[in-house]
C-alpha cells in the first residue's frame, strides 16, 4: 500500500494527463465497463513508450477506475461512469505544481517574457537540478506557433478571436487556460498563439510568446 501511496505522489505530468484523458473517456462512456484496455493500445494513441501508460494505468486502477486481471491486463470497472463523472482527484507531482505555478505567474505578467534560468530558480527557491525537471516538464506542453491543431478527444477552451476581447491582459488567457490544466490551444488576434500538444517538446530552456 506504502509502495502505491509513493507512486502516486511521484507520478510525471504527462503520467497523470494519460490518466486523465482515460477517466474523460470512462466518463463520455466511449470506454464502457467491462472494456479491455491494452498499454500497447494507449501507448500507439498517444505516442508514447509503455513505462507512463504503464504507470497511468496504475493511478486509475488505484482509485478504482480501472481493475487489473493476471495474465489478461486492465479492464474498466463496473459501475465505475457515476465515479468518473463526480471526478476523481488525480496526483499532481512536485515539479508539475511547480511548473503550473510558474506558467500561471508568466502568463499573468509577473514573470518577464525573457528570463535566465538563474533568475527563476531564486524566485521560485529552486535548485539547478530539480528546475532543470521543471523546463523539461514545461516544454513537454510547448509552445507551436505555426498553426492551431487541437489535441484529438480533447476539446479548445477557446476556439477563436470572436470568443473574447482581442485587447484582453494575458491574466484572462491565463484564467482560462488554468480552468483546465490540461492541453488545448488558445487563440487571440492580438495574443499568443498557444498549442499545448503532449508529443511536441519545445527544444529551449526560455518560455516565449508566440503571435499570430
Amino acid at each position: 500500500m506504502k509502495a502505491v501511496a509513493g507512486k502516486l505522489r511521484s507520478a510525471t505530468s504527462t503520467q497523470i494527463r494519460i490518466a486523465e484523458a482515460l477517466l474523460e473517456s470512462v466518463a463520455a462512456q466511449r470506454l464502457q465497463p467491462g472494456d479491455h484496455i491494452t498499454e500497447a493500445s494507449v501507448a500507439a494513441m498517444f505516442g508514447v513508450s509503455r513505462s507512463p501508460v504503464r504507470a497511468a494505468l496504475a493511478i486509475l486502477t488505484a482509485k478504482g477506475v480501472l481493475e487489473q486481471r493476471a495474465n489478461r491486463g486492465y479492464f474498466v470497472r463496473r459501475g465505475v461512469k457515476p465515479l468518473a463523472k463526480s471526478g476523481i482527484k488525480l496526483p499532481q507531482s512536485e515539479v508539475e505544481a511547480l511548473s503550473l505555478t510558474i506558467a500561471r505567474d508568466w502568463f499573468c505578467g509577473r514573470v518577464p517574457e525573457n528570463f535566465q534560468e538563474s533568475e527563476l530558480r531564486r524566485r521560485y527557491g529552486v535548485g539547478q537540478l530539480r528546475f532543470a525537471r521543471v523546463l523539461l516538464a514545461l516544454a513537454e506542453d510547448g509552445v507551436e506557433g505555426e498553426r492551431i491543431t487541437p489535441v484529438a478527444g480533447i476539446p479548445p477552451i477557446l476556439h477563436g478571436p470572436s470568443s473574447f476581447c482581442a485587447f484582453a491582459p494575458r491574466c484572462e488567457f491565463a484564467a482560462e487556460f488554468c480552468k483546465t490544466q490540461r492541453p488545448a490551444p488558445v487563440l487571440c488576434e492580438r495574443g499568443p498563439v498557444l498549442c499545448m500538444r503532449m508529443d511536441h517538446v519545445l527544444r529551449e530552456t526560455t518560455l516565449r510568446r508566440v503571435h499570430a
